[in-house]
């Protein structure tokens, strides 16, 4: 049997935002907020290296993208 793929996001909007359409994806969005809620105590601005979790931000965004781009509706 042939089955059609489940997607995790509809389709894109006007805004480029997907919303969630399975719990996967709602688990992923709720996964990258605990995520960077855990990440904030390393993002203070009167840090010595202010920048140093740049790198860090940048890479989980970029990961969260992909993986909606993936699951997501085309």
């Amino acid at each position: 049997m042939n089955h059609p793929p489940r997607y995790w996001y509809g389709p894109r909007r006007w805004s480029g935002y997907r919303h969630p359409q399975t719990w996967e994806g709602w688990l992923l969005d709720i996964g990258l907020f605990v995520l960077f809620m855990c990440l904030s105590p390393w993002l203070q601005p009167n840090s010595q290296h202010p920048l140093s979790c740049l790198g860090l931000v940048a890479g989980v965004i970029v990961i969260f993208t992909v993986i909606r781009s993936w699951k997501g509706e085309p």
